[in-house]
């Protein structure tokens, strides 16, 4: 069987490596609003939210049926700028895709066969402050294959 949560901190780990401030489902410390918006003095920190999402597909042989895997996971990037959360949102991008080939070990080896980028999102305009601040969330599927079959 599979340990996801091995392969999450994997994902996680590598998006981090950005240097940008990156939470597992929840927002990272220090990032967003630093004071009150539209204070003096405050700021909006940029940060991304990594977050797991099924696993749809699992495959291999009769008598090894879950050999292969699909998981997916999204990534949300937010700032008070849409250019800069558009930018934020390539830079966790790639860090994704860099993951291919790569081999992780999820109580047994696996090799990250693909990150197939499924959707890019929109860049969308939340007014919950004032002033607004903007989010993009681009999903991605994980194709992994065990290593070596018993």
């Amino acid at each position: 069987m599979i340990a996801r949560r091995k392969l999450t901190q994997y994902i996680l780990d590598a998006l981090e490596a950005t240097t940008h401030p990156i939470g597992l489902a929840v927002n990272p410390p220090g990032s967003g609003w630093r004071g009150q918006p539209s204070s003096s003095g405050s700021t909006f920190v940029p940060y991304g939210v990594l977050v797991p999402g099924p696993a749809s597909i699992s495959e291999g042989p009769i008598v090894e049926p879950q050999v292969d895997w699909r998981l997916m996971y999204v990534v949300t990037s937010y700032s008070v700028d849409p250019r800069a959360c558009e930018w934020m949102a390539d830079v966790f991008r790639e860090a994704m895709v860099g993951l291919i080939k790569d081999t992780v070990t999820l109580e047994t080896d696996y090799r990250i066969q693909q990150v197939r980028v499924s959707a890019l999102g929109a860049v969308t305009r939340y007014e919950l402050t004032e002033p607004p601040y903007f989010g993009q969330t681009d999903s991605f599927d994980v194709w992994l294959s065990r290593v070596s079959l018993t």
